[in-house]
């Protein structure tokens, strides 16, 4: 089954044609045939809905038109590219940079950086960000010295800071007191 975010047609028509006749006639005696490619597109597609799943309602539509949003035809006809091309695509290094933004952006939209226009989100996704007891307004994050900048703990609500185990679980009361990782 087709996924309903990247078809041939759109793939054929976002890449180069160019780019993508060694695909379709491999002088390596590699057929890629056009089951092969819709294989891969539904791959990706699949690894994007996998990399989504607890964010979006699948199948991921546009609320203005019904359809798949073109960000998530992007990314799934870029993403294609690697199993596609394979070893060719560093001789398209504008292609790679492509492919590499368009993994930047499916990360983005896990940490609430980036988000699929006309799509909302679902009221249960992952714990969004919750005031802290600091008396700023900030974020209730934890700067980790292990991790790099602009990333921290995100407490789902309820919990403290004590209830952290390191392991993506928490345990304890909940009772919402700030108490630094291990204290």
């Amino acid at each position: 089954m087709a996924n309903s975010y990247c078809t041939l047609d759109q793939l054929n028509a976002f890449i180069d044609r160019r780019v993508l006749t060694p695909v379709a006639n491999d002088g390596d005696g590699i057929n890629q045939s056009e089951t092969r490619q819709q294989l891969i597109l539904d791959l990706q597609a699949s690894w994007m809905e996998s990399n989504l799943a607890g964010w979006y309602a699948f199948p991921i539509v546009d609320s203005t038109t019904g359809a798949a949003p073109l960000v998530c035809t992007r990314y799934v006809a870029l993403t294609a590219l690697v199993p596609l091309l394979g070893r060719r695509l560093a001789e398209f290094p504008a292609l790679a940079h492509m492919v590499a933004g368009a993994e930047k952006w499916l990360e983005s939209v896990g940490k609430y950086q980036a988000g699929i226009p006309n799509v909302t989100r679902l009221a249960t996704a992952h714990p969004a960000l919750v005031s802290s007891d600091n008396m700023t307004g900030a974020p209730d994050t934890e700067y980790l010295p292990w991790m790099t900048r602009n990333e921290f703990v995100v407490r789902p609500p309820g919990t403290s800071g004590s209830d952290y185990l390191g392991n993506g679980t928490y345990t304890g009361s909940g009772d919402g007191s700030y108490g630094g990782i291990g204290q």
